[in-house]
């Protein structure tokens, strides 16, 4: 009997995991494999809060085949489990972290921006039969094979009925440190679209593909018999098959279902489709916490060069006026509104991040600001060419981006397997479009950008001269010694050849202290300075 085992370390020892690809693929390899009652799959880990090394370690050693799926969030954790397993155990890479220093210490590849089930079934089966030959195996890594696959034709949570109970009433049992239970959920699979950043969707540039209705069904009416669960939504094209996706959520809604982190309506380009969809999905409490409207840049050059697909910015500015005016903000709401820019696009400016403040003002929510930008490995936006056309510097750093990012951290023991909790990746530092200096700047004001609206400064800003304000704030900080030694210190962070983190400083002297705290007590320690100056400016504007 051939054992495999599955790890998916999740983001966070406080997120939820129920395994779904491990689900997934166990499903389509007892209805497509040639030799599924030869194989035992081994349930996989779910109390990340509580397991060592040494309990994963044990837990696998009577593995034949390990499978990893790998993420910027775990694919550190993944490389502490696999060197210490055994030579014999045959260890399979998928998932889209991957690049030279990871994938050496594995024995096989799978491509990571494919579909991993034809993957799975055709390694599987050679596996058994003797010799596996990557050239014969479906989106093997760097390989051209592909073949069409059947999706989402089954019902994997219900068939692997015993393990998610005993996931859910684990979680259910421990709510309060998991705040929320979350399952992944897709409805379609796939993206038409090839934004130069993005790794989702099973690849992009690919063919949508739909889960039918009546597995949909049966998913929905099984996964709402658990008490406390909601949807964390993976597909990436929210709201491109109107009402096929409307019923759906119709179905989630009649079985006590809600999208528990954010929904996405990033694929209804044309502006009325995306505010019929938006209220519709407001009205019927379709999501929990988060309405995602997606521009990344205020600069039509940066989503060009990003092959960015959306709204242009004129209808972005009509689609924010219809959620202030009709839905007052969610004044009666739990919900907010997440604008999703990107900080620092290639062909964006250092005006173009000021004139995003009007976008703040706008909307009238102010949020903890801009988005880092992460360069996957696995996307054209990493790749050598890209950057030297549009002369692409990089930094790699560490910074803890996850939105189920748990503050019951600063309360609780932390998971030793957790101790580090910053992902690293590499971000775009200087470009084309803007310097080095630029960035400093950027990365310093984004850090302060909720208190132009939600502090003093509120008093002196109005839509039209919210960018002018902002950069005379900055103009007072350059006038403070104690902000001019901090900014030498952001800059060794984005120099230095170490990965560093852009949460905490690491300088022996600062060490552990808040980068974002320091910069706002240093605004409130020159409030006098500041209302003077914009006392002046707003008198001669």
């Amino acid at each position: 009997m051939l054992k495999i085992g599955y790890m998916n370390p999740t983001s966070s020892p406080t997120r939820t995991e129920f395994n779904y690809i491990w689900m997934v693929f166990k499903c389509f390899y007892e209805d497509h494999g040639k030799y599924p009652d030869q194989v035992e799959w081994k349930e996989p880990i779910y109390k990340w809060n509580e397991v060592s090394i040494d309990n994963i370690v044990d837990e696998l050693q009577d593995c034949d085949i390990v499978l990893f799926t790998s993420y910027v969030w775990n694919y550190k954790i993944n490389k502490r489990i696999v060197d210490r397993l055994d030579d014999k155990i045959v260890t399979v890479l998928g998932g889209p972290q991957q690049n030279e220093e990871i994938i050496k210490d594995y024995d096989y590849l799978a491509d990571p921006l494919a579909p991993g089930e034809l993957f799975i079934q055709f390694f599987i089966d050679m596996y058994i039969e003797g010799k596996v030959e990557p050239n014969g195996i479906p989106f093997y890594h760097n390989s051209n094979l592909k073949l069409p696959y059947d999706f989402g034709t089954t019902n994997v949570y219900k068939r692997c009925d015993a393990y998610f109970k005993k996931t859910h009433e684990y979680f259910n049992n421990n709510l309060d440190l998991f705040e929320r239970i979350l399952v992944i959920y897709e409805t379609t699979r796939g993206c038409p679209f090839q934004c130069v950043y993005c790794e989702w969707g099973g690849g992009t540039g690919t063919k949508v593909l739909k889960k039918s209705y009546d597995v949909i069904k049966d998913e929905l009416e099984y996964l709402g018999s658990f008490e406390n669960v909601h949807l964390d939504l993976c597909d990436a094209n929210t709201g491109m098959f109107k009402e096929r996706d409307r019923e759906i959520m119709s179905l989630m809604r009649e079985n006590g279902l809600q999208i528990g982190d954010s929904l996405s309506i990033l694929k209804t380009l044309k502006l009325e489709q995306k505010q019929e969809m938006l209220d519709w999905m407001i009205e019927n409490d379709i999501t929990r916490r988060v309405i995602s409207v997606s521009l990344q840049s205020i600069s039509k050059q940066a989503r060009d060069i990003a092959k960015r697909k959306d709204l242009d910015y004129d209808d972005l500015l009509k689609l924010m006026d219809h959620i202030t005016v009709k839905w007052n903000n969610f004044e009666n709401k739990e919900l907010y509104i997440d604008l999703e820019l990107i900080m620092a696009m290639p062909g964006s400016t250092l005006e173009d991040f000021y004139e995003e403040f009007k976008l703040y003002y706008r909307l009238g929510y102010w949020s903890d600001g801009r988005y880092p930008y992460m360069v996957l490995p696995a996307t054209e936006a990493n790749k050598d060419e890209y950057q030297e056309q549009y002369k692409i510097k990089t930094s790699k750093i560490l910074s803890h981006f996850d939105t189920n990012y748990s503050r019951k951290w600063d309360f609780i023991e932390i998971n030793p397997l957790y101790d580090d909790n910053h992902y690293e990746y590499d971000t775009f530092v200087e470009c084309f479009s803007y310097s080095f200096d630029d960035y400093i700047e950027m990365f310093i004001m984004n850090k302060i950008t909720p208190l132009i609206g939600s502090s003093w400064i509120k008093d002196y800003i109005t839509y039209e001269n919210v960018p002018r304000v902002a950069k005379e704030v900055w103009n007072v900080l350059q006038e403070d010694h104690m902000f001019l030694v901090y900014k030498d210190l952001v800059k060794d962070i984005f120099t230095d050849t170490e990965a560093r983190s852009i949460d905490i400083f690491q300088n022996v002297v600062f060490e552990e202290r808040n980068i974002e705290k320091i910069f706002k007590n240093i605004v409130f320690n020159n409030e006098k300075q500041i209302k003077e100056r914009l006392d002046e400016l707003c008198k001669n504007i």
